[in-house]
């Protein structure tokens, strides 16, 4: 989801789960955790109060793993980090299987 929004701009929940495969129910709250931990905003120049859009907020994600263990919170933010980027290698993997093959007339 992230990835799209990055690739092709804004986007609703509804054209995200038509774009990915997914129900509407998951994408929309995808979006909302997305939103809450900073990756993405409502598009609020795009839609109506009905109609949500979204869109990322940086071209690029990435973690800072050096090496924190003074810190009482490393553990739970290391974990934090594994099931995001679990989840962004998946959603990566997902998206991958929407391109084409092969290109046309290639």
């Amino acid at each position: 989801m992230l990835g799209l929004l990055r690739i092709e701009g804004p986007a609703t929940a509804t054209g995200l789960a038509d774009r990915l495969g997914f129900n509407f129910g998951a994408t929309s709250y995808h979006l909302r955790q997305l939103a809450k931990h900073g990756f993405i905003a409502e598009a609020d120049d795009l839609g109506t109060k009905r109609e949500r859009w979204w869109r990322a907020k940086h071209d690029t994600t990435s973690f800072d793993v050096s090496d924190q263990s003074g810190d009482p919170g490393h553990c739970h933010q290391t974990v934090a980090n594994r099931i995001v980027l679990g989840k962004l290698a998946y959603l990566l993997l997902k998206g991958s299987q929407l391109l084409p093959q092969r290109c046309p007339g290639g």
